[in-house]
């Protein structure tokens, strides 16, 4: 048990086969995203005289599981998230037009771990977030959690509707860059240094 999916996994599987009372809670969550993924881009791997000018997220969504336990008014909620962001990335070529835009979506595995308190039916909390890039299920055969990861943090609210339902915003930033390599239309693949700050809005539903 010595990297962050193993350990995620771990707490939900204990959290699911004890749940009972209002101590242990488990479920799913869906939601939707929407922020920035800033780029950079080395000139040099670039067509002489090219330039990235914009890389624009245009939102995403997620779908996960979390486990919550919860001692008087503090909780600890670990979740295992699926994340789909969407990315345009514009390049300029040497004579000031747009060289080309590529699409270049962001697909994840993110383990929040929730720290928190609950006043009521309002939460609070604050998250380091482990992340893993993937660009397609198939490649969850094959990454290697120890070498892939890079972290995050996030911060948020927590509205609880009832006793099953349960309304979540929170901000999140990146502590560490990701590499990804985007391909040009000429074929040239590039590496990408990228950093995520997004809003993250999700809906969480207790089984």
């Amino acid at each position: 048990m010595k990297n962050p999916l193993k350990l995620t996994l771990l707490a939900l599987f204990i959290a699911a086969g004890t749940a009972q009372g209002q101590i242990f809670q488990y479920g799913g969550l869906l939601g939707v995203n929407y922020g920035s993924i800033q780029s950079t881009i080395d000139p040099t791997n670039l067509p002489t005289n090219w330039q990235e000018v914009d890389a624009v997220g245009t939102g995403g969504f997620h779908a996960g599981l979390y486990a919550r336990l919860k001692v008087l008014m503090v909780y600890v909620q670990p979740e295992l998230v699926y994340t789909n962001l969407s990315r345009e990335v514009t390049f300029i070529d040497g004579q000031g037009q747009v060289g080309a835009v590529v699409e270049d979506p962001v697909n994840r595995i993110d383990l929040p771990v929730q720290v928190g308190v609950k006043l009521g039916f309002l939460r609070a909390f604050v998250a380091p977030v482990w992340s893993a890039n993937v660009s397609s299920f198939n490649d969850l055969q094959n990454f290697d959690p120890q070498t892939a990861g890079t972290w995050g943090a996030q911060a948020g609210l927590g509205l609880q509707l009832g006793k099953k339902v349960q309304l979540n915003v929170r901000y999140e930033g990146n502590l560490t860059p990701y590499t990804s390599n985007i391909t040009l239309p000429n074929g040239l693949v590039i590496p990408s240094d990228n950093r995520v700050n997004q809003l993250v809005v999700d809906m969480g539903f207790a089984f």
